[in-house]
């Protein structure tokens, strides 16, 4: 995953969907019921693949074959999409629904899971 710090590990670089703000420093805590979009590298093959070094297509999206799975401290989000972002080369962006089940705090841990390989931990989201 992506990080504020650029070292794959603190504030995730993940925006809070609609509001343009980085869940957390600078930003705002997400909040339950709101989505989440994740930025990462690695997620593997997709569907309408872009040329190499071309940036994500708009329309139609590319969608990764498989869905990762995504924990925010603990609690399963559920996946909106899975793919290359729009406009970016060789970025992939998760948009996760934030759980009520999920735990609240300054540090709480993202995680994503692909084909049974998880991320490294250490990686954190404000949470409402």
């Amino acid at each position: 995953m992506f990080t504020l710090e650029q070292t794959g590990r603190g504030q995730a670089a993940a925006l809070i969907s609609g509001a343009g703000m980085v869940a957390g420093p600078g930003g705002r805590p997400v909040r339950p019921g709101e989505a989440l979009e994740i930025y990462l590298a690695g997620l593997g093959a997709v569907v309408n693949p872009p040329q190499a070094g071309a940036a994500g297509p708009v329309s139609p999206l590319a969608r990764t074959l498989k869905l990762p799975r995504i924990t925010l401290g603990g609690a399963s989000a559920e996946v909106l999409f899975s793919g290359l972002a729009p406009g970016l080369a060789g970025v992939y962006q998760v948009n996760v629904l934030v759980s009520p089940s999920t735990p609240s705090g300054q540090q709480v841990e993202l995680l994503v899971e692909m084909d049974g390989v998880p991320s490294q931990p250490g990686v954190f989201v404000a949470v409402e």
